[in-house]
């Protein structure tokens, strides 16, 4: 059964659980390999931190359709992966409120499943997707890396998504890719990387970099 946090007593959520963090809630940390259906931080003010990999979602739906719901009051420290593994059909929503994920980057690896962002995305590390439908909704997407590459079935849809990233890395096979009027941007970089995979973009911005100047 779907349990929220505050029914656990203590005990480390699993899989099947449902996690809701209100204002009351005090510090959580992840201090080993984590699993929840979704996470919702709704209201809490609290500090979220720790190292270790954390796993959201199963085959079945979260809470309101949500698989990640951060809060613009609380404080984010989490450093170690992300991944979205929900095989529901379900589209689950995923909401940063302005928190920049760490270095640890985030996987969307959901067999079937589906991942819509709701705000602007934000990571310092990598953002792999390997499975299932991300659809950014015309969001602003910055992250170390973007790669699509898995060859597994999957489904990418960005709108009029503003992508900023100094490596990209993406494969047709497998894929549907729906790219609507979004612009991909390469910043000034030491090593810019940009792997097409012959794929057709809407609009792509290259930032040459060389000694001395900048193109």
């Amino acid at each position: 059964p779907t349990r929220r946090s505050s029914d656990l007593g203590g005990v480390v959520p699993g899989a099947h659980n449902d996690v809701q963090l209100a204002s009351t809630s005090g510090s959580i940390g992840v201090n080993v390999a984590s699993a929840c259906r979704s996470l919702d931080c709704t209201g809490y003010v609290g500090t979220l931190s720790g190292v270790n990999a954390l796993s959201i979602g199963d085959a079945a739906t979260g809470l309101s359709n949500i698989a990640l719901k951060l809060s613009a009051g609380m404080s984010l420290t989490l450093s170690g992966a992300i991944s979205f593994v929900s095989t529901s059909a379900t589209q689950q929503t995923v909401t940063t409120a302005g928190k920049t994920i760490g270095g640890g980057g985030v996987s969307f690896q959901s067999n079937g499943g589906s991942c819509q962002l709701q705000d602007a995305f934000h990571s310092t590390g990598s953002i792999q997707h390997g499975q299932g439908t991300l659809d950014t909704n015309n969001q602003t997407v910055l992250c170390g890396q973007f790669q699509s590459t898995s060859g597994l079935a999957r489904t990418l849809i960005f709108g009029s998504s503003a992508i900023s990233t100094p490596s990209w890395s993406l494969s047709t096979l497998g894929l549907i890719f729906n790219v609507g009027t979004s612009t991909i941007t390469l910043p000034n970089s030491t090593a810019p990387q940009f792997l097409g995979g012959g794929a057709t973009y809407a609009n792509v911005v290259l930032s040459i970099f060389e000694i001395g100047r900048a193109h």
